[in-house]
């Protein structure tokens, strides 16, 4: 009944560039001037339905690297009869405008949009020693719905940080420029580097959380309960 570790991979970024002409006159030798409006910003969870793999024995379950951690004495066996493989994947989109300058071949970059989004795709694997109805597949499944609802969970109460501070870093980095339009792909580079930089930290901070409470299901005392909860 351990969990699997949580695979996430780095966070995906991706970035649009569409442009449009200065306005008359503009020689962008000063500060490139304000941004029509303000970048928008929006935060998404898509929390899949969990799949459900009843075809491992547990001798094959038991050969899975397992993160998680469960103390016990040399006298004791623990068997595995489940596990949950919590796969969520954040990631972002930003959408860029340019102004351009062909006369001074000067150029201004602003952050249009910024969309942050995180999947949740979990498969929960029970031994097919344990028949559906039975007392051991009922309680396995029980612990297993509870690492599924705890990543769910713990995802939620990130949003709105996820959401927030990409909003701080639209603001901070709303305006880039001016600088020679040769340059354009290296700042958007740079801009799109600036924000991953700045929604690092929450990503980490949940991983961090997300096992720790993981970690919480996975006790020596939960085992114990188990066993005793289908003795036979």
């Amino acid at each position: 009944m351990k969990r699997l570790p949580a695979l996430r991979i780095a966070l995906l970024m991706a970035g649009l560039l569409c442009r449009a002409d200065p306005a008359h006159g503009q020689s962008f030798g000063a500060p490139c001037p304000a941004a029509p409006e303000a970048p928008a910003v929006t935060a998404g969870f898509t929390n899949n339905p969990p799949k459900y793999d009843l075809d491992l024995t547990s001798a094959q379950l038991g050969r899975f690297h397992i993160s998680t951690k469960v103390s016990k004495s040399p006298r004791e066996t623990f068997r595995t009869g489940g596990l949950t493989s919590s796969l969520y994947k954040p990631g972002y989109n930003v959408r860029y405008m340019t102004m351009d300058n062909p006369n001074t071949g000067m150029s201004c970059l602003y952050i249009n949009r910024i969309d942050v989004s995180v999947s949740f795709s979990p498969t929960v694997y029970i031994a097919h020693e344990f028949k559906p109805g039975s007392c051991r597949y009922t309680d396995t499944m029980r612990h297993e719905q509870r690492h599924v609802d705890t990543t769910v969970i713990t995802i939620k109460e990130y949003m709105p940080k996820l959401k927030a501070d990409a909003q701080r870093a639209a603001r901070a980095y709303a305006v880039t420029g001016p600088f020679p339009t040769a340059q354009a792909a290296a700042m958007q580079h740079k801009m799109t580097e600036n924000i991953r930089q700045t929604l690092a930290p929450d990503i980490e901070e949940l991983d961090k959380v997300h096992f720790q409470r993981q970690q919480a299901i996975d006790t020596r005392r939960e085992y114990l309960r188990a066993t005793l909860a289908c003795p036979n």
